[in-house]
C-alpha cells in the first residue's frame, strides 16, 4: 500500500512540475501587438487598457467587456485605412507593384474592389481579415505603409 501511494504520489508531481512549467512558459510569452489608425481611433486607451489587465494577472468579463468596443472599433478604423490606402494607389502596368507575394497580390486585388460602408457601423469579415492580413505581411506593402502609419503618429502629437 505504501509503495502504490509514492508511485501516485511521484506521479502527481510530475503532472504538477509539467503543468507548471507550461504556465511559466505561456505567462513569460511577449505579445507584440502592432497599432494602425488615425488620432482619434483610441490606441492609447487599448493599450493602456490591455496593460492594466495584464499586470493585475486577472482577467474578468467585465474587463473583457470594456476594451471590446475598443478593439471593435481600432480593428475597423485600422480596415478602412488599409482599404482606403489600396483604393487610392490603384496598380496598372506602368506603376511599381506595391505587393509582391502571391497571397499579397490576390489580396491587393480583392481589396481594391471591396465596397465598404463608410458609416460607424462597419463591421471586418474574417474573409475582410484574411486580405488584410496578407497585404499586410507583404514586405513591400509594409515598405509603402509603415512610413504614412509613422506619420500618422507624428501628426498626432
Amino acid at each position: 500500500m505504501g509503495s502504490q501511494f509514492s508511485v501516485l504520489n511521484r506521479k502527481w508531481l510530475i503532472e504538477r512540475s509539467i503543468m507548471i512549467e507550461k504556465r511559466k512558459r505561456r505567462s513569460n510569452k511577449l505579445i507584440k501587438i502592432l497599432m494602425m489608425g488615425n488620432e482619434n481611433s483610441a490606441k492609447s486607451t487599448f493599450a493602456k487598457k490591455v496593460k492594466s489587465i495584464y499586470q493585475t494577472d486577472k482577467i474578468e468579463n467585465s474587463d473583457a467587456n470594456s476594451i471590446l468596443p475598443y478593439i471593435k472599433l481600432y480593428l475597423s478604423n485600422s480596415f478602412k485605412d488599409v482599404i482606403k490606402f489600396i483604393q487610392q494607389h490603384p496598380q496598372s502596368p506602368d506603376t511599381k507593384p506595391m505587393v509582391s507575394t502571391q497571397l499579397g497580390i490576390i489580396a491587393w486585388e480583392k481589396l481594391s474592389n471591396y465596397n465598404y460602408n463608410t458609416s460607424f457601423n462597419f463591421k471586418p469579415t474574417k474573409e475582410l481579415s484574411k486580405y488584410i492580413y496578407d497585404v499586410c505581411h507583404d514586405p513591400v506593402f509594409k515598405s509603402y505603409i509603415y512610413p504614412i502609419i509613422s506619420s500618422k503618429r507624428e501628426d498626432a502629437f
